[in-house]
């Protein structure tokens, strides 16, 4: 029986183990000892993971924290999340435990798992144990050794690491059944997954969010890939040249080059598709919600597939298919003959060589061009051609181009038409497809008096579709009189910009207008019936009228008995929908079970196209009563259910009626709009609420158990990607039953997330005071920026938890992002501005988080230096030294300043005595601050690029990346740990590198320092193995050691090396430590 095909709610249900971190940063540690992790039965065989095994663990651990919301950072040992070992008992192959407890353990017996190599199975299988310590499932029930059978079509290691099932050695267990895959490459090996599968992705996106900061610029995928860290040999196709993984990135305009390969390519741009390369078959996915708009071919014969972006597909050499899709497409077919289809949009192929070096043969929308360079290509749906000398549009290259004007075809209403309503439209039918041009449409008086211009520009008066122009004058025709209409030469245009002539004169088009309209618009249908019984809960009102009518003025009124339960102003477009005759009341929320009630309307709310109006109807012309409720269940638990919500936050209150009971509500949500849904109860029901999406599919949008602002109340934010009709279940978590309270409702918001924003935030330092007010919510700020200056905003928590900034251009353009460079968990951006104009400034929260802000921007004073040796000093305000070329002194002085050291041995220069200052080492630069929270003289400073700091009293190297780390391994190893502490060797040795002495020249120099010229291997083996062991080596040690000096396998540089670089060694000398607080010098 052929395993079924799965939904993506489905997936999910079955990926989410329910078990999940609360908190939205995860830590990790690596314990020494079995004290330090879980363990049941596992810690009698307990062995640490050694700096290799570490690093591959970390490396699992990047893979999912990039595609994830949540923070998965190092934490110490007895207090993490996640801790890794590896073990000899109570162990299979590997297991890992869910949270709350996070051990993950591997077989210490199993080479692969020793050893585990990217593109194996010993590394997916860390990628796999990784997900289960943050709450995944297997795809399907099972677990361990055992005959297992698929879940689903979607269980496979295609599709998520999670499964036992996929492609023939590259999973556990093949099966038929499943998603399938070729990873065996042409070298013969068969490769694993390196990262999260598809369906992994959105698991763990449904569970901790998607992060929203993972190259967030413009990123290259594959050959010349442009990703760094800890995952950049994984995206870069020269040094992982089998790849096996799904791509997630947070935005930008990103790339996936697959230009190093000769083999046929097959790439498919679309969230959710997979790539065929090298020799293998979907072996490249991209993650549902990432969007990549541009490819590169290699030199086979490629296809390559767009996606509804703005594309840019470049074939390369080879016999090439560009398939563009929906987007403004830009394709380049390259050597060989391709096949180019530009799919909707406005599109441009691009070609190598002028134009007269190609022939080029059209019909219809299909080119044929040929050149000697680049081969034959057939391009189709393609608008632009662009050259080396030029772009030429389709029509510029038919043989046919349309020289034509568009002929008059028809009037409507017909020439010396009579008697035709005051707001009749008037319609023009040309015989082919027109457009504006330049000009208006006159309607004029029989007296030759001018009544109105319509000018062609005039989208709401003038609409063109197609063959068609029709008139719609925003006023209506006074009743009982003569017109004609003229048009002017040039205001109507067919495609090719031939222009229509046009006519003057009373002759062409008259018409007169009927008598004055005085009959008012009466009412012949109501919905429900007046006097009906039995109406659904949560139906709408519909009043259909003898005529079409638009809105006028008043308001509608329904009310329960004499209780008022609903007015809106009849111009209320969200709630009163009019279409010809017939007007829709959504009262925006549900009528009771079995009541009365009645609708009253005021005069004047509804008129005609003459102006008349309705005469209204009071409490006697329109009453109905609800149905009743239905016995054993207040709402059922579907689809079909007459539970809906409003949006208004108004509470309707419902029942739990068994432990199996659950209840559902329709509620209408608009595009864009953040809404807030809660489940609150004062019984003992545990309130649970999901939320579904929109038929047919019903997909799992949201869910929550105790979100909300009481124990136990659910609560639950979301922002509609679609307007329509969502579906709102609501559960009890404990199989009890009680009353509870539902509502849903729209967070208020004192900004906008746009650039139509009231929020301006100002360069003098003055706080913009704002709030975020639901998980989702973003404030803009408006600032004014001078071009060539440069500029910090500061995001500082008022109540927020993880203050997040972000900065746009005046388009929404994301040019910069931060999450923690300021002080604390504080956000900052400090941004070169490229040109005057206005710039947006958008505060909100990393995770969930909600609370209130303080915003600030201030103007840097920027203090330049050249290419020479600078000495650079910062004014007593906001300064940013910025050192370029050579090795510069930079004192910024006064004020929180920025230190840009760039190239050379740059040193920050402070004033007063090291034990003032506070340094903290970041990623990618270092903080320094002057007294508790910044509050001395010499405020909070950041540097970049700097190799030295100097106090009063102390000199530090903090280039432990660099210099600083070289002389440190070094001392260690040849001269003892204890000399990494003496000032004066490290001192020596950083003069002697700063001087431009590489490390291998180092090296040799100490060894022959220390013993002396000539000396022996086996005074080399005592030596680093006693400054590394702390004891001399055992003589089978030492004989090892040096027969490999001796036939070659090291030489005694190599020795040293391996010796400065061992675990042991950086251990030793407290390299990590080094690495946070610097190596002392004089």
């Amino acid at each position: 029986m052929a395993a079924p095909n799965w939904t993506q709610a489905q997936v999910l249900a079955q990926l989410d183990s329910g078990m999940h971190w609360r908190s939205s940063t995860i830590t990790y540690a690596f314990p020494s000892t079995s004290s330090g992790i879980y363990a049941d039965g596992e810690e009698s065989g307990f062995r640490p993971l050694n700096t290799s095994q570490q690093s591959i663990a970390r490396l699992a651990l990047a893979v999912w924290d990039e595609a994830t919301a949540a923070s998965i950072v190092p934490g110490s040992v007895g207090r993490s999340d996640i801790e890794f070992g590896y073990t000899s008992t109570a162990i299979g192959y590997a297991h890992a435990y869910y949270p709350d407890v996070g051990s993950v353990w591997f077989n210490v017996t199993e080479p692969e798992l020793v050893n585990p190599i990217v593109g194996e199975y010993g590394f997916m299988t860390y990628v796999h144990e990784v997900g289960h310590a943050l709450g995944l499932e297997h795809m399907g029930d099972y677990n361990g050794a055992g005959s297992w059978s698929p879940s689903s079509y979607q269980d496979s290691a295609v599709l998520s690491v999670m499964s036992y099932f996929g492609p023939r050695g590259a999973a556990a267990i093949y099966s038929s059944q499943v998603m399938q895959a070729d990873w065996q490459a042409a070298n013969g090996n068969t490769y694993s997954a390196q990262t999260p599968m598809l369906n992994d992705v959105m698991a763990i996106q449904a569970i901790y969010g998607a992060s929203t900061t993972t190259r967030l610029d413009n990123t290259v995928y594959g050959f010349a890939s442009t990703v760094d860290g800890a995952t950049g040999a994984i995206f870069d196709f020269r040094r992982n040249p089998y790849p096996v993984l799904t791509i997630f990135d947070s935005g930008g305009i990103d790339t996936l080059n697959l230009s190093g390969w000769s083999t046929p390519s097959r790439i498919d741009l679309h969230a959710g598709a997979f790539t065929s390369a090298n020799d293998m078959t979907n072996n490249i996915a991209i993650a549902y919600n990432t969007t990549v708009e541009n490819a590169v071919g290699g030199g086979g014969n490629d296809v390559i597939v767009g996606n509804d972006a703005a594309n840019a597909l470049d074939g390369g050499t080879g016999n090439d298919e560009l398939q563009g899709q929906g987007g403004n497409d830009t394709l380049t077919g390259g050597a060989g003959n391709d096949i180019i289809d530009g799919g909707t949009g406005d599109d441009t192929a691009v070609f190598d060589g002028v134009f007269a070096l190609f022939t080029v043969s059209a019909a219809g929308n299909v080119v044929t061009l040929t050149s000697a360079a680049t081969g034959t290509d057939r391009v189709s749906a393609v608008e632009r051609f662009r050259f080396a000398d030029g772009t030429r549009t389709l029509t510029d290259l038919s043989p046919t181009a349309d020289i034509t004007a568009p002929l008059l075809s028809g009037l409507s209403p017909a020439d010396n038409s009579a008697n035709l309503s005051v707001g009749t439209s008037f319609v023009l039918t040309f015989n082919e497809n027109v457009k504006a041009g330049s000009g208006s449409l006159h309607i004029w008086l029989t007296d030759g008096s001018l009544w109105r211009s319509l000018a062609v520009s005039d989208a709401i008066q003038v609409r063109f579709n197609g063959t068609s122009v029709t008139l719609d004058p925003s006023a209506n025709l006074p009743a009982n009189g003569g017109y004609y209409i003229t048009v002017d030469a040039g205001a109507v245009a067919d495609a090719a910009g031939n222009d229509y002539a046009g006519f003057s004169g009373a002759g062409q088009w008259n018409f007169s207008t009927s008598a004055a309209d005085t009959h008012a618009p009466q009412v012949i249908a109501l919905t429900p019936a007046d006097e009906g019984t039995g109406a659904s809960t949560r139906a709408d009102l519909v009043i259909q009228f003898d005529e079409p009518v638009s809105a006028g003025s008043g308001n509608i009124v329904i009310q329960k008995g004499v209780t008022p339960f609903a007015t809106m102003a009849v111009t209320d477009t969200s709630r009163v929908r009019i279409n010809g005759s017939t007007v829709t009341i959504n009262p925006s929320a549900d009528f009771e079970q079995g009541a009365s009630y009645n609708v009253m309307l005021d005069r004047s709310t509804f008129k005609d196209a003459a102006g008349n109006a309705f005469a209204g109807a009071t409490a006697a012309n329109w009453n109905f009563v609800t149905a009743s409720a239905p016995q054993g269940d207040d709402y059922p638990l579907g689809p079909e259910t007459q539970g809906q919500l409003g949006s208004t936050g108004s509470v309707l209150r419902a029942r739990i009626d068994g432990p199996s009971d659950g209840d559902m509500f329709r509620v209408t949500l608009t595009a864009g709009v953040t809404y807030r849904f809660d489940m609150m109860t004062s019984s003992g029901i545990d309130p649970y609420l999901v939320l579904y999406g929109q038929a047919p599919g019903y997909e799992l949008v949201a869910f929550d158990d105790d979100g909300g602002p009481l124990a136990k109340d659910a609560q639950l934010y979301y922002t509609a990607t679609e307007g329509g009709v969502y579906y709102l279940a609501a559960f009890d978590n404990t199989d009890t039953y009680g009353d509870y309270g539902i509502a849903a409702g729209m967070p208020s918001d004192d900004y906008l997330a746009s650039t139509a924003t009231s929020g301006k935030v100002r360069t003098d330092g003055v706080i913009s005071f704002g709030n975020i007010t639901a998980p989702t919510d973003s404030d803009m700020f408006a600032a004014t920026l001078t071009g060539g200056t440069q500029v910090t905003f500061d995001l500082r928590s008022a109540g927020l938890a993880n203050p997040f900034l972000r900065l746009f251009d005046a388009q929404g353009k994301l040019l910069a992002a931060d999450d923690s460079t300021g002080a604390g968990n504080d956000a900052q951006i400090t941004f070169d501005v490229p040109a005057t104009g206005t710039y947006f400034a958008a505060a909100a929260d990393y995770d969930t988080g909600m609370g209130a802000y303080r915003l600030t921007a201030v103007l840097r004073n920027l203090v330049p230096g050249g290419s020479g040796d600078d000495a650079l000093t910062g004014t007593h305000g906001v300064d940013t030294l910025q050192g370029d070329d050579g090795n510069d002194r930079l004192q910024g002085g006064l004020g929180d300043d920025i230190i840009q050291g760039d190239a050379g041995i740059d040193i920050a220069a402070y004033a007063g005595a090291a034990s003032r200052f506070v340094l903290q080492h970041r990623s990618t630069d270092w903080v320094i601050t002057d007294g508790t929270g910044g509050t001395g003289t010499e405020g909070r400073d950041l540097l970049h690029g700097v190799e030295r700091v100097h106090f009063a009293d102390r000199h530090l190297a903090i280039d432990l990346d660099g210099h600083a780390g070289e002389v440190a391994r070094i001392l260690g190893a040849v001269f003892g740990p204890a000399s990494v502490a003496d000032p004066t060797y490290v001192g020596i040795g950083l003069g002697l590198a700063d001087g431009g002495m590489d490390e291998a020249a180092l090296m040799q120099l100490a060894l022959d320092a220390r013993l002396g010229a000539g000396y022996s291997h086996a005074a080399l083996v005592d030596l680093l193995y006693t400054n590394l062991a702390g004891v001399a080596p055992t003589p089978d040690v030492q004989a090892l050691y040096t027969a490999a000096l001796a036939d070659g396998t090291y030489t005694p540089l190599s020795l040293a090396t391996l010796a400065a670089e061992h675990e042991i060694n950086l251990a030793n000398i407290g390299y990590a430590a080094l690495q946070e607080q610097g190596l002392v010098y004089v």
